[in-house]
């Protein structure tokens, strides 16, 4: 399955950001301005991508 998962992670997440083209090839990292709690801290815009993914041409 090649699907463009979205990864939103927090500013202050650093931890395999680096490897995410890696892990999984076309994923897009969604970097949010908060700490370590992106989905509870800016549910709205952590929401967003995740909906958009959830939305997209696969979901149909």
């Amino acid at each position: 399955m090649d699907l463009p998962l979205p990864l939103p992670v927090a500013a202050a997440q650093q931890t395999g950001r680096d490897r995410v083209g890696t892990l999984r090839p076309g994923a897009r990292l969604v970097e949010l301005p908060t700490g370590q709690i992106p989905f509870a801290e800016r549910p709205a815009e952590w929401a967003a991508p995740v909906t958009a993914f959830l939305s997209g041409p696969a979901a149909r």
